[in-house]
């Protein structure tokens, strides 16, 4: 199982390096920029990394992101809202407890300072509590008992699990992750 932290933020290039420092127990071994229509997918180098992050912030819509394993860290910029980031980290879930505090503290600072929101959730959560296909359900051998079933809008004669009757699950206002919780 993996951990999911996002943090929705308006912030300097001093913040997104802070961001990636912090998680500086996680020796990464690859590299992914997407900016300006180009991916680049390769070995991850500290100096170019950070040099990435310098050209990249001004730009209307990227993503950074550095891994190993399981583990990935994220920074990325929507094209919707000028000047928001959205600072995400999925780690294994017991390298994430055996750091909750130290995260918890880190997530305070970024939202105290320049936030907007933030979310800790496990994916597996997450990825059921926003599940709108009942063939995945099913597929999985999960049963729909309990689950809120609705109408979908694109086909009448077919049903939908109704995922805003979840206790969890994800809305988006203007690009901004706005959930449930």
């Amino acid at each position: 199982m993996r951990a999911s932290i996002k943090v929705v933020t308006n912030i300097e290039v001093d913040t997104l390096k802070t961001w990636f420092h912090f998680f500086d127990f996680i020796i990464p071994n690859k590299m992914i920029i997407k900016a300006d229509r180009v991916k680049i997918d390769k070995e991850y180098s500290e100096p170019e990394f950070l040099q990435v992050i310098e050209n990249v912030i001004h730009n209307n819509k990227f993503s950074i992101t550095y891994s190993h394993l399981v583990n990935e860290i994220r920074v990325s910029k929507s094209a919707i809202v000028h000047n928001t980031f959205i600072l995400s980290a999925c780690l294994d879930l017991d390298l994430y407890l055996e750091k909750k505090q130290s995260i918890d503290l880190l997530v305070d600072k970024i939202m105290e300072q320049c936030g907007v929101s933030a979310k800790v959730s496990i994916l597996e959560d997450d990825f059921w509590q926003n599940m709108h296909q009942i063939e995945i359900y099913k597929a999985k051998g999960r049963s729909l008992k309990n689950i809120p079933l609705k109408k979908d809008p694109r086909f009448n004669n077919r049903e939908i699990v109704n995922v805003e009757k979840m206790p969890g699950y994800n809305t988006y206002i203007n690009g901004i992750w706005a959930g449930s919780a």
